[in-house]
């Protein structure tokens, strides 16, 4: 990472994109395969945030930018551990938020809805799948969810990827925090951001930090 960093000259803007899924009850993903998801997701932009930001920090400016998801926010039943790992990342990322913002670079965290890409097709399945026998009638809505997944009309990934210029581009001054992207995520993701800023405010108030 270092000899990128020196061969590009300047880092202004870093995209914290690498994700994977999961799509199976909760009991059949063993720890390990667990710990696989989180890897990607959440110690992934981890290792690249510890590699990048002394550079940032050394010009005093940059823009970092981290691909949720609007599940990390809310939930469906069966993504258990790739909830659990973007729920995380959206915690691990307004803390940098707050660390990072007196020495001059912004956070952002997309938060995409159901996209047309080829995300789904490369979910980590459960690795004890058949646990799921014992769910009784929760094996029909598995079953249901499945199906309406696969037959859903995705949105246009462009949205996603003129959006992330938009924002690259934009004036230091005017970075949010939060940008829910698509109708899906728009509908569940906004009054639930916009209900935590108000919580957080009120309690970093509550200790001194305005």
């Amino acid at each position: 990472m270092a000899t990128a960093i020196d061969e590009a000259g300047q880092i202004d803007v870093l995209i914290n994109n690498a994700g994977v899924g999961t799509f199976g009850v909760q009991e059949g993903y063993p720890v390990e395969q667990v710990q696989e998801v989180f890897d990607v997701n959440l110690f992934g932009a981890l290792r690249v945030n510890r590699a990048a930001l002394p550079h940032m920090r050394e010009q005093g400016s940059g823009h970092v930018i981290y691909l949720s998801s609007g599940l990390g926010r809310f939930v469906f039943p069966f993504v258990g551990p790739y909830a659990g790992a973007k729920f995380a990342l959206e915690a691990m990322a307004q803390v940098a938020a707050y660390e990072l913002q007196g020495v001059g670079i912004d956070t952002t965290i997309f938060q995409p809805g159901a996209f047309g890409t080829a995300f789904g097709s490369k979910m980590i399945q459960a690795r004890e799948a058949e646990r799921l026998e014992g769910y009784g009638s929760t094996r029909e809505l598995f079953s249901t969810m499945a199906q309406t997944f696969a037959e859903r009309e995705y949105q246009d990934p462009q949205l996603v990827v003129d959006a992330l210029v938009e924002l690259a581009e934009s004036d230091h001054s005017s970075r949010p925090l939060r940008v829910p992207v698509g109708e899906d995520s728009k509908m569940a993701s906004t009054p639930i951001n916009e209900a935590q800023e108000q919580a957080q405010a009120a309690i970093l108030s509550h200790f001194g930090w305005d």
